[in-house]
């Protein structure tokens, strides 16, 4: 079976979305029961303190005190709000959708001119 070569680009546009994903962040109630039942460690996290800074780390240590990332531990007391990283599939699909269909209407467009002026 012979694939032309735009159904080619157009399966490969498809693949290129399948592998990426867009994601979200999901607040999770700062107290160290929660914490410690939502969050593994090495997972990306972003962390509202209490003087307004919000820090975005990775996960090396969840202790009854504190949230510890490589660079930093944030105590809870100091916590007010604590977001999880994750994979949102109803982006990834709205993204997903608009690329496919922009490829293919761009494929489409190129085949009718190509047809009208050098008559393949």
């Amino acid at each position: 079976m012979h694939i032309k070569p735009y159904h080619r680009l157009f399966l490969f546009f498809i693949v290129i979305i399948m592998l990426s994903a867009c994601t979200a962040m999901r607040p999770i109630e700062p107290t160290p029961l929660e914490v410690k039942q939502q969050f593994k460690i090495g997972e990306t996290i972003k962390v509202y303190t209490t003087d307004d800074t919000v820090i975005t780390f990775k996960v090396v240590e969840i202790s009854e005190e504190a949230i510890v990332g490589t660079h930093e531990t944030i105590p809870f007391k100091d916590i007010v709000k604590v977001e999880k990283k994750k994979i949102s599939v109803a982006k990834t699909a709205a993204v997903g959708g608009t690329v496919a269909i922009s490829a293919y209407g761009t494929l489409v467009i190129l085949a009718l001119i190509a047809f009208f002026t050098i008559g393949i």
